[in-house]
């Protein structure tokens, strides 16, 4: 898994830039290769609260992406409703200007 920093939890396959865990010395450490020496910095998770936090975070991503979805199939729908109004809008008044004209005959 990666944050939004570009950090990778160890164990991740997938992960790039991160050492073994036998190599931090603990399965919860979090830890950047080129980070090296003295600047090294180890981030130690409380138990599986950042695991917790990210499988929160995709889960809001996953909801926000079926929201957005859920709208933008709303708007497709209002929209084509709207052309469909519009078009049965213009048949009405065709129809109407028609019917105007046949009555304008039929008084004369």
């Amino acid at each position: 898994y990666r944050s939004s920093q570009g950090i990778a939890a160890v164990g991740d396959p997938g992960s790039e830039n991160v050492s073994s865990p036998a190599e931090v010395g603990s399965s919860r450490s979090v830890y950047r290769l080129e980070w090296g020496g003295q600047a090294a910095k180890k981030i130690r998770c409380s138990g599986g609260s950042l695991d917790q936090r990210i499988q929160a975070r995709e889960l809001e991503i996953k909801n926000l992406e079926a929201r957005l979805e859920t709208e933008a199939g709303m708007k497709k729908a209002t929209e084509d409703k709207s052309a469909m109004l519009i078009k049965e809008l213009e048949d009405l008044r065709a129809q109407f200007s028609d019917l105007q004209v046949e009555n304008e005959h039929l008084s004369q």
